[in-house]
């Protein structure tokens, strides 16, 4: 069981690390928005 309980936390600290690059991948596409904010009145004039 401590065997099991080991190989748990090694998986914790893996999900962490995808964790991590999907908050870096999040900052890129909200960079990216202002970036292009063209494309934010496109989808408000479709709305409209």
């Amino acid at each position: 069981i401590k065997n099991f309980k080991r190989s748990v936390g090694s998986i914790d600290e893996i999900d962490v690390t995808p964790r991590a690059s999907d908050a870096t991948a999040g900052d890129k596409t909200a960079s990216a928005k202002p970036v292009a904010p063209s494309t934010g009145t496109a989808a408000d004039a479709s709305s409209k």
